[in-house]
């Protein structure tokens, strides 16, 4: 399927999602809904519970505007497009 669009962010900017099927969002088992991940991956990381794990409190994401009424935003690791803030990969870090 096509990647989801809108029009532009507040700098001009056209937000695209990454695709999950994208080759790092592949190799870190990204999903965009963090509820799909398979269950081997849901385990705590440095003492966060996976429930608590979303791109949105990630070291690596900030974000960057909206998709179709979902917040979205850029990560550090993912570049290749954004990411939703409900989303989660195996190099979720915990936010400063």
């Amino acid at each position: 399927p096509a990647a989801a669009q809108s029009p532009a962010a507040a700098g001009g900017e056209t937000l695209t999602l990454i695709s999950e099927t994208e080759a790092t969002a592949a190799a870190l088992n990204f999903k965009h809904d963090a509820t799909t991940v398979p269950a081997n991956l849901q385990v705590a990381k440095n003492g966060v519970a996976f429930a608590e794990q979303r791109c949105s409190g990630c070291t690596f994401y900030k974000a960057a505007g909206k998709i179709d009424g979902a917040e979205v935003g850029t990560c550090q690791v993912l570049a290749a497009g954004k990411v939703k803030s409900t989303g989660w990969c195996s190099s979720w870090g915990k936010k400063a």
